[in-house]
This record gives structure tokens, sequence and C-alpha cells, in this order.
């Protein structure tokens, strides 16, 4: 089988919850794993330290982001979590999470409404003045990192992968 890239791109959008989320998968050396998990598990700075110094590889990187305002953080993380493991990673580091802000700029508009009367028609105008409107979408880039089930052992329960 041909690789199509040294970076395969992996874009899923999932209803969950109610919210959707995009994970967009990118290999760092071009090399396809085989799942050894369901779900990798998600990991701080300390934690990474202990998963890296117990036989941890990076294997690629996660960009993941909400696309509606119902999508929070933690539902990027999770998915991060489910597309690091279909492409071999064992666990995920949070490398940056935000919810990120978007404004949509309302212009002023003028409303006219108009009522049939006994003399004709009445209409009156009013103007509605330009307004913003903000909200807000989760946002997230995470490091892959594959451990060798055979070092499984090596590392706190917490941090082990479900089999």
């Amino acid at each position: 089988m041909k690789m199509l890239s040294t970076k395969w791109m992996l874009v899923v959008a999932v209803a969950m919850a109610g919210c959707a989320v995009q994970a967009t998968y990118h290999s760092k050396n071009g090399r396809a794993y085989a799942q050894i998990t369901p779900r990798a598990v998600i990991l701080d700075d300390a934690e990474a330290k202990i998963v890296m110094a117990s036989g941890g590889q990076v294997i690629g990187t996660i960009e993941g982001r909400g696309l509606t305002v119902t999508s929070s953080v933690a539902d990027v993380n999770d998915r991060a979590a489910q597309v690091a493991a279909e492409e071999g990673g064992t666990h995920v580091i949070v490398a940056h999470a935000e919810m990120v802000e978007y404004a949509w700029e309302n212009p002023g508009v003028y409303d006219r409404r108009c009522r049939r009367t006994d003399d004709g028609r009445e209409c009156t105008s009013t103007f509605v003045p330009a307004s913003t409107t903000t909200y807000e979408k989760p946002s997230g880039d995470y490091i892959v990192v594959r451990v060798p089930p055979q070092q499984w052992g090596m590392l706190p329960p917490e941090l082990q992968p479900m089999p």
C-alpha cells in the first residue's frame, strides 16, 4: 500500500452530546501504526515526562477544534485522544488548549413594518443600530506519543493505556 504523503490527515466531524469536533492528525515520520488501545491517555506536562522516560516516542501531532458553540475544551481533548489511538498512539500531551473568541459584526438596518388600515396602510420605520455578537469555540494542539505495550508496566497504573 502506497502512502499518500508524510503528512497524513484525518478529519472527522463527530456529533457528541450536541456538539461537533474536528481533529486532524499529522504524522511525524509518515509511518502507519497499528491501533493498540481504544483511547489514548491524556497527559499534562508532569505526566508527559514520566511517559517519555518510560520509552514514549513522539509519532505525530493533532490539531483539534470545536465546530459549534456547544463544544468544550474537554470535547476536543476527548476527540484528540480517540484520533491518537486510531493512529497508533497511546498517549496525548496537551500542548495548548483554549477557548477562541470570535466576533460577528451585525450591520445597522432599518426595520419597516406596515399594516393595513381603513384609510390604506400605515408604516413605521425604526433603525436597529449596528452591533457585535461574540461567541467562543474550543481549540487545541496535541502531541501524540506511542509507548510499546511491553513497556506499559513501567508506567504508573493511572498512566497505563487500556489494552
